[in-house]
């Protein structure tokens, strides 16, 4: 009697013990199934038109990496989801990091979209599915269009500077055949029938000074037609200081009044001077004037210092 007793308490016991046991939904059992994967997306013009799939599940946190862009600062990510589907996506990192929190698995065939404009206003469109296999984790999207790509773009800045250096290399490659053909300009208008219609010459001139630690010594200069060129050559007895020219002015003096002459253009053969070394520097203006008495005043202009230079009473 006992015995039996024994084994029907038993019996309800262990019965009541399994039927309180918890049981695993079909959402946890699948979830510990699923491979947790990381991975590179990279959307070119190729497949910039293809609706790109995210793979997403619930209690799992998907992030976005946008490695070379970053989202616009309104409107940047639309998720077209219930907020007890999958609530709005949180947006960290400067714009450039994107969070998906999804509060359940999406049924089969059932698909969020995701849209994400960008900041060089290039907009993608993605899918977001449950797979009962694996789930994304962290995706790196990295745009990588040329055709397609905006106007602000990295790409398209990418192939306007390359198309600047182009013509910049071509350029100077061109320069010396420029300036031929700018002489040649300038020959072509002059009159024949006036007396200075031909004017080239080159003229000694020696004219030094030394003003902050720098010694200056006018060596030439050239007239051409309408245009002066002074020849200079500059020497850096600063110890420890680079000296660069950022412009030169050219004053006239003298013969019954005071100008300024316009300046064109000023060549350094060092364009940054080390100590101790010196350079040559040539500095174009229209020619004035010419008048008895003429005296000419030469300003030299330091980049980013206080090094400038006045020669005064220069005779050219």
């Amino acid at each position: 009697m006992f015995t039996t007793r024994f084994f029907v308490l038993a019996c309800i016991f262990g019965f009541s013990a399994f039927a309180q046991a918890p049981k695993e939904s079909p959402a946890q059992t699948s979830a510990a199934r699923r491979e947790f994967r990381s991975r590179q997306l990279v959307i070119t013009d190729d497949n910039a038109e293809t609706l790109h799939e995210l793979r997403v599940a619930a209690g799992v946190a998907t992030t976005l990496v946008l490695s070379n862009n970053s989202l616009s600062a309104s409107g940047g990510a639309i998720l077209a989801a219930p907020p007890d589907v999958m609530p709005a996506p949180h947006v960290l990192n400067e714009n450039r990091t994107l969070i998906l929190t999804p509060q359940r698995d999406l049924a089969r065939g059932e698909a969020v979209p995701l849209t994400l404009t960008f900041a060089d206003k290039s907009v993608q469109s993605f899918r977001l599915v449950t797979s009962p296999d694996e789930v994304d984790v962290q995706v790196s999207i990295d745009l990588a269009l040329r055709k397609r790509a905006t106007a602000v773009s990295a790409a398209a800045l990418d192939e306007k500077a390359n198309n600047l250096q182009a013509a910049l290399d071509e350029c100077r490659s061109t320069a010396a055949e420029a300036g031929i053909r700018q002489v040649a300009a300038l020959i072509t208008r002059q009159d024949f029938e006036r007396p200075v219609a031909y004017t080239a010459e080159r003229l000694s001139v020696r004219h030094l000074d030394k003003q902050s630690r720098l010694h200056v010594q006018v060596r030439a200069s050239y007239r051409l037609f309408n245009q002066s060129y002074v020849v200079l050559t500059v020497e850096n007895r600063h110890p420890a200081k680079l000296w660069q020219i950022e412009r030169a002015e050219v004053g006239v003096a003298g013969g019954g009044g005071a100008a300024e002459a316009k300046v064109h253009a000023v060549e350094s053969e060092i364009p940054e001077l080390p100590p101790g070394e010196t350079t040559k520097v040539t500095i174009a203006f229209s020619t004035p004037a010419q008048t008895k008495g003429q005296r000419y005043i030469l300003r030299l202009f330091e980049r980013g210092g206080s090094r400038h230079v006045a020669l005064e009473d220069v005779e050219l």
